[in-house]
């Protein structure tokens, strides 16, 4: 999915969340992206597989950014700056559902057979075209691993 902004943008949330398989694109080139608010230590989401990508001239990540098993890439032409919050594509501790809902929400459909034990992909990605990364002593970047289970026995 592509959101497309000419203006700047401000994701200010409890928690910034990816679901479980989707792409997510935020294109605000030539504008800056503040991400802020949020708690590290809410639950995290029963998600994985999911992508984000946010691409514009600056980027500042001050809240909680999650995409449990999946990637979370930056890609600025200027700055990315990584403040006091939280960017993690864990799920640590969780024994998360892989799959979707379909006809409704009456009927789940599981992505592959069995308990998948490598994700999908876990990945934080940060571009700033040669320019400036700046992360700050605060800044938690959380890539720990967790089982997926996909059996529906």
């Amino acid at each position: 999915m592509l959101f497309r902004s000419k203006a700047d943008v401000t994701l200010d949330a409890p928690q910034v969340t990816v679901a479980t398989a989707a792409n997510y694109t935020l294109d605000a080139t030539g504008a800056a992206v503040l991400i802020k608010g949020g708690d590290a230590a809410a639950p995290v989401p029963l998600s994985a597989g999911g992508q984000l990508t946010i691409k514009a001239r600056t980027i500042e990540q001050d809240g909680v950014l999650r995409a449990p098993l999946g990637s979370i890439t930056f890609n600025a032409t200027e700055s990315i700056t990584l403040g006091d919050g939280l960017t993690s594509v864990s799920g640590d501790g969780l024994t998360v559902p892989f799959g979707f809902t379909t006809g409704g929400g009456n009927s789940l459909s599981y992505i592959g057979a069995g308990n998948v034990s490598t994700p999908v992909e876990k990945a934080i990605s940060l571009d700033a075209n040669g320019k400036t990364v700046t992360v700050a002593a605060g800044a938690t970047l959380d890539r720990k691993s967790t089982r997926l289970n996909s059996s529906h026995g």
